[in-house]
C-alpha cells in the first residue's frame, strides 16, 4: 500500500483513460474504484493549458511500475486498492472557485452552499452541483444552485470561476432523504432507457452493480434458467426521467429491482459470496495450484491486478489435494461471460471489502 502523493511527478504511459476531478485526492479515489487503475497523474489548477486543468489520468501496468518524469505542478500517486486502512469514499467537501461542468438540468434559488448540496443529494438524478454565491459578478445569477449529471458521474470539464462553490451529491454517504426500495420483483421485467448490460452471477450482485453505476436507477436480472441461452446471467441496467420503470411486464426467470444508492445506510460492496458450479470468463492473469476455493479467493485478493477467479475442483484440474485456481481480469472488473459447470467455484477479489463507505 503506497498512499503518498508525488509532487512535480508524472507517470509516463499505461493510460487507461481520463476524467476531470477537483483535486488529486479525488483523482486517487476515482483510481481506487476504477477496475484496472493502479496509478494516476493529476494536472492542477495552475496547469498552463486551460482545457487540461484538473485532468485525472488513470493508468495501469502489468509490472505495477511506470517510469516517472519530472513535470512541475503535476501530482501523481497509486490506487489505494491494496490498503488495509479504511478508505472513505464519502467525501463531504466543498470546492470553492471552481465550476464543475456537466449537463445542467435544473436551477433553483437557495441561500447557502449547504442547502444546494442537500437539494442535490435529495434529487434522484443530481450527481454534482455548482452554487453561485451572493458575491458573483452577475446579480441575476446569485444564490443559484445548478444540478448536474454526466454519463460517468464525473464532471466533463472543470474551470476556474470566482464566487462559485462546487461539490458532489452525498447519496453514497447515506444522507439522501429520498429513501429506497429494497424489494425484488420476481418474474418481472422493468423497462426504461437502456444504459448497458453486464454479466452477473446472481440478482444481489446485479443490484450492487446498478447501485454503484453512476446513472443506473433500476435493473432486470435474467437468471441462469432464462429461456434465451445468450441472455442468461445478464444484468440489464436502466434509467428514466421519473426514476421509475416506464413499464413493468411479466417475464419468466427475470427478477427486477432498484438501485440502493438512496438508502439511509451507505451502499456496501461486500459481502461477496462464492458461486458454486459457475465459471467466470475473462483474461487469464495466473493459473496456480491451491488448496480450496477460499485459498483461491485469497490469492486473487492479494494480487494487485486480479478482479475475479475460478477454482476448478474437478479431477482433470487437481493434483493430490490441490486444484487449479484461475485469476482473471476484464476491462470493467466483471466476467465477460458466465458458464455453469459442475465442480467449478467462482468469486470476486475481496480487496474492496476493506473500504469504508
Amino acid at each position: 500500500c503506497v498512499s503518498e502523493l508525488y509532487h512535480d511527478t508524472y507517470f509516463q504511459g499505461g493510460d487507461l483513460g481520463s476524467t476531470f476531478t477537483p483535486d488529486a485526492v479525488h483523482c486517487q479515489l476515482v483510481c481506487t474504484f476504477s477496475p484496472r487503475c493502479l496509478m494516476f497523474s493529476f494536472l492542477p489548477a495552475s496547469w498552463p493549458k486551460e482545457n487540461e486543468r484538473f485532468a485525472c489520468f488513470l493508468k495501469d501496468s502489468v509490472t505495477n511500475i511506470l517510469p516517472k518524469v519530472t513535470l512541475p505542478g503535476v501530482i501523481s500517486g497509486h490506487s489505494l486498492k491494496n490498503c488495509n486502512n479504511k478508505i472513505r469514499v464519502c467525501l463531504d467537501k466543498n470546492f470553492p472557485g471552481i465550476d464543475m461542468i456537466g449537463t445542467n438540468y435544473n436551477v433553483t434559488s437557495v441561500t447557502s452552499v449547504d442547502q444546494c448540496k442537500e437539494d442535490c443529494t435529495n434529487d434522484i438524478h443530481c450527481q454534482f452541483f455548482t452554487y453561485v454565491t451572493g458575491s458573483f459578478h452577475s446579480a441575476q445569477l446569485r444564490n443559484k444552485c445548478y444540478f448536474k449529471y454526466s454519463g460517468k458521474g464525473m464532471p466533463t470539464k472543470i474551470r476556474l470561476l470566482d464566487n462559485v462553490v462546487s461539490g458532489f451529491s452525498l447519496k453514497a454517504c447515506g444522507k439522501s432523504s429520498l429513501g429506497c426500495q429494497r424489494d425484488l420483483f420476481q418474474n418481472t421485467k422493468f423497462l426504461g432507457e437502456n444504459i448497458t448490460s453486464v454479466f452477473a452471477p446472481d440478482v444481489i450482485t446485479c443490484q450492487k452493480i446498478c447501485t454503484f453505476h453512476p446513472i443506473c436507477l433500476f435493473f432486470t436480472f435474467l437468471t441462469k434458467d432464462f429461456k434465451d441461452l445468450t441472455k442468461r446471467n445478464l444484468c440489464q441496467m436502466r434509467t428514466s426521467t421519473s426514476g421509475l420503470p416506464t413499464v413493468e411486464i411479466e417475464k419468466e426467470d427475470a427478477i427486477s429491482g432498484f438501485s440502493l444508492l438512496t438508502c439511509k445506510s451507505s451502499p456496501s460492496v461486500c459481502p461477496l459470496a462464492l458461486h458454486s458450479d459457475a465459471a467466470f470468463l475473462g483474461s487469464e492473469l495466473i493459473v496456480q495450484d491451491v488448496n480450496g476455493d477460499k485459498e483461491c479467493q485469497s490469492l486473487c485478493t492479494n494480487n494487485t491486478r486480479c478482479q475475479f477467479f475460478t477454482y476448478k475442483s474437478v479431477p482433470s484440474a487437481c493434483n493430490q489435494n490441490k486444484c487449479k485456481c484461475h485469476l482473471r481480469i476484464s476491462s470493467n472488473g466483471l466476467p465477460t461471460g458466465i458458464q455453469h459447470e459442475i465442480g467449478f467455484t467462482s468469486g470476486f477479489s475481496l480487496r474492496l471489502c476493506k473500504i469504508n463507505l
